[in-house]
């Protein structure tokens, strides 16, 4: 194993240590999108960390788990997370469907997009979506 994983690991350890489960898991994923040379990596950072196996660690349904990233994630970050979904929508405008599939495991790609951009802009809508891709009726 290189050196900068030996730093890597005895800094992940000190932080379990510290902080605790739920705190590392953000920890890790942040410390990736540093590190990391996806082409899209807000994006793809919101799908293997909050929209991944482990959602339920970032809320109860994607929505809640957008909510709280969008909560807790500097500016620059969700800025670059919309920029992203541009510059996607931009580069797979003719094969939108089947590009969202490809990187993300399928649902529809409209529904996240407009998703992700209402929650990021404001956090508490998200309880107006749910995760069967349809907007759930309005509360009165």
């Amino acid at each position: 194993m290189a050196t900068a994983d030996w730093v890597i690991l005895s800094q992940m350890a000190a932080v379990v240590f510290l902080l605790g489960g739920h705190l590392i898991v953000k920890w890790i994923e942040r410390r990736r999108r540093v590190d990391s040379k996806l082409e899209f990596p807000a994006l793809e950072t919101l799908f293997i960390c909050e929209l991944g196996q482990d959602t339920d660690i970032f809320g109860a349904t994607h929505a809640e788990a957008i909510a709280n990233f969008a909560r807790e994630a500097p500016q620059e970050e969700k800025d670059q997370l919309l920029r992203d979904i541009t510059e996607f929508e931009q580069r797979f405008h003719n094969c939108l469907d089947e590009a969202f599939r490809r990187w993300f495991n399928g649902g529809d790609v409209n529904y996240y997009f407009d998703m992700i951009r209402a929650i990021v802009n404001d956090p508490d809508c998200y309880k107006q979506y749910d995760d069967s891709g349809n907007m759930r009726p309005p509360v009165d």
